[in-house]
């Protein structure tokens, strides 16, 4: 018994989704703004934001540069089409998710509303998310041998 308490407590401590699961409307980014300028941190969050959407978008925008340069041929019955329609379905997929993304965040950060701290709890949910993303992302392989 002993041993699955401890199994389990070490798979929560190693899995990051879950420390942030609770927090999702914190990030270290708002914080710092929070701290620095407090209710004055306007620039500070904007900035954040930018450099956290600027890292989806080059994440985004090599996963399908890798996907269009991919050898198609290497796929068992692979063929240029398959591989057009795997960047599309990406695009479209991205498009969605960043609706689901932003609807989401609205919800998560509606309890600070009307508190000077909503813009922050609002980037902290977008830029946890975003790094989600990012390494949803990076778990796709045009080589399914990996």
């Amino acid at each position: 018994m002993k041993n699955l308490i401890n199994s389990a407590l070490l798979v929560l401590a190693l899995n990051p989704l879950c420390a942030l699961a609770v927090e999702i409307t914190r990030s270290a980014a708002a914080e710092a703004c929070t701290q620095q300028a407090g209710e004055n941190s306007g620039e500070c969050l904007e900035a954040a934001g930018l450099a956290s959407d600027n890292a989806l978008k080059q994440a985004f925008n090599a996963k399908v540069t890798e996907l269009q340069n991919f050898d198609y041929t290497r796929w068992p019955q692979g063929d240029e089409a398959r591989r057009t329609q795997m960047v599309e379905a990406l695009k479209i997929s991205q498009q969605q998710w960043t609706d689901a993304r932003d609807a989401f965040c609205t919800a998560a950060s509606a309890s600070a509303a009307g508190t000077p701290w909503l813009a922050a709890h609002a980037l902290s949910c977008v830029i946890n998310m975003n790094q989600r993303r990012v390494e949803e992302l990076a778990l796709i392989h045009p080589d399914a041998e990996k």
